[in-house]
């Protein structure tokens, strides 16, 4: 795994690692500098630093791959905004 100050300068340019696998990471083209590690059975690590949030979410379902996945990360990012805005 890298360390944070080398991930920081790797997923520095949104353009050129945006929406892409790496490592077992995904780096998300948002405006938080977020990036998620997804595991088996749904299982999720996102980290948005910009939002000053970390969000684990347990799983253990076996999803059929005719089931579309669930917009996690749209629901991780709202929920950091929310809190951010001091809602």
């Amino acid at each position: 795994m890298l360390s944070w100050q080398h991930r920081q300068e790797w997923a520095h340019d949104r353009n050129t690692f945006a929406d892409r696998a790496d490592d077992l990471w995904w780096v998300l083209n948002d405006p938080y500098e977020s990036f998620m590690a997804s595991g088996i059975h749904g299982q999720r690590l996102f980290i948005s630093p910009k939002l000053d949030l970390v969000i684990v979410h347990f799983a253990s379902q076996v999803m059929s791959p005719s089931v579309p996945p669930a917009p996690l990360v749209q629901a991780f990012i709202r929920i950091g905004t929310h809190l951010d805005a001091g809602i």
